[in-house]
């Protein structure tokens, strides 16, 4: 289900769809970048986008990946946009529908429920970030790294005949699971040598998920 839409009927969803441009952006292309104003709502049709924050010297935070159904950009809503909380850049080929902040507060008004949607959507990502810490204070890392892996073979892994693949660097997991990107690179050569995954690079393969899941408890 695409959050943004949810609760719609269909003849309203097709309004609020038509209602946008549709957007290509090719591998490794920023799309928004941290600190401007916001001025688009962008809702994933296919790919993958990688959101992130730079530290004053430079050094790339990996905040989350998102797919297919999933929106950035919702700063755009308000009367006066914000700014955009970070950089957002396409992991693989993205296409996306975009509403400009005119087009979308003609929506609002005639579609109250985006409205409710995105503040439904807000809260999701708040308590996401809520239980992330408190996972800090109270996991391993190894249950962490195991949390992150599933949630992004669950949200972007492609299913492939010999397990679901996931286009991941090692620094981002690091970033995503709160561990040392070492500490990463340990626990996933252990996990290759059980045979729960496999290693390339750039991407991680989940052969056995049922085993992670398992593991993960």
């Amino acid at each position: 289900m695409i959050e943004l839409l949810r609760g719609m009927r269909k003849e309203e969803v097709a309004a609020v769809l038509a209602a946008a441009s549709t957007h290509n952006f090719q591998k490794g292309e920023v799309i928004i970048t941290a600190g401007e104003r916001a001025s688009n709502l962008f809702l994933i049709r296919t790919g993958v986008v990688n959101y992130y924050c730079l530290t004053s010297d430079g050094r790339e935070i990996a905040l989350g990946l998102l797919g297919p159904g999933e929106v950035f950009g919702m700063g755009t809503l308000l009367t006066e946009p914000s700014t955009y909380a970070a950089t957002k850049q396409s992991v693989r080929a993205v296409e996306a529908y975009v509403w400009t902040h005119a087009s979308l507060r003609k929506l609002t008004k005639i579609y109250p429920k985006v409205t409710e949607n995105v503040f439904r959507i807000v809260l999701g990502n708040l308590a996401s970030i809520v239980a992330r810490h408190i996972g800090l204070l109270s996991k391993t890392a190894e249950q962490r790294l195991l949390e992150t892996l599933i949630r992004l073979g669950d949200n972007i892994g492609r299913q492939y005949p010999g397990g679901i693949q996931v286009e991941v660097k090692n620094e981002h997991l690091a970033s995503l699971a709160d561990v040392n990107y070492f500490t990463v690179s340990r626990l996933l050569k252990s996990w290759e040598r059980s045979g729960m995954i496999k290693k390339g690079r750039g991407i991680v393969t989940i052969l056995h998920p049922e085993y992670l899941r398992m593991k993960q408890r």
